[in-house]
């Protein structure tokens, strides 16, 4: 005798598994459609760059400049569609900084107390760009501006605020550089 409740078990689950698959196949192809659209339209990753030919290999002067900067340029030129060399002498271009600066004032005051309850910060630093041969390809300067809400009772937690804004202003310079050099 022939069970028909598990034959209508093992169909539903066959049914089941292809209704699965087109739903997948459905949703990779509106996936991959949007993106298309969106790369289209100009579109791209916060970030990510494209670069111009001349930094398909290139050589960054660490030289009397930060760590974080130096870290977040490499980085960056990374995510693009540059490369970073080792030496100076295998680079198509030589990015240069000069005149880092990172400053703090006091913005504003409480009149009723007398002591500080904003911060300004500043950060400025100038960059050259040379091709292997020397002659200067592009220069400039970034600076990036910020602030933040200072309390006595809170002096650690300020610290390290100052630090995460340090990092987020140098993060901000180095994408303001790469879409300048976009431009070029």
């Amino acid at each position: 005798m022939i069970n028909y409740g598990s034959l209508d078990n093992k169909m539903n689950g066959k049914y089941f598994m292809n209704s699965k698959i087109k739903s997948v196949r459905n949703a990779l192809f509106y996936t991959f459609l949007t993106l298309l659209l969106l790369q289209g339209c100009g579109f791209h990753l916060r970030g990510v760059v494209v670069l111009p030919p001349e930094m398909g290999s290139t050589w960054v002067n660490e030289n009397g400049i930060s760590i974080e900067l130096v870290r977040a340029v490499k980085d960056g030129i990374r995510r693009s569609s540059g490369g970073i060399v080792s030496s100076e002498h295998a680079a198509s271009s030589v990015l240069e900084f000069s005149g880092e600066d990172f400053s703090r004032w006091v913005a504003t005051v409480d009149n009723s107390t007398g002591k500080v309850s904003e911060y300004a910060l500043s950060y400025k630093v100038n960059w050259k760009l040379r091709a292997s041969g020397g002659e200067v390809i592009d220069q400039g300067s970034i600076k990036q501006n910020d602030s933040y809400k200072y309390s006595g009772n809170e002096v650690l937690g300020k610290e390290q605020e100052e630090r995460h804004l340090r990092d987020k202003m140098i993060k901000g310079a180095v994408l303001d550089l790469l879409r300048g050099l976009r431009r070029r």
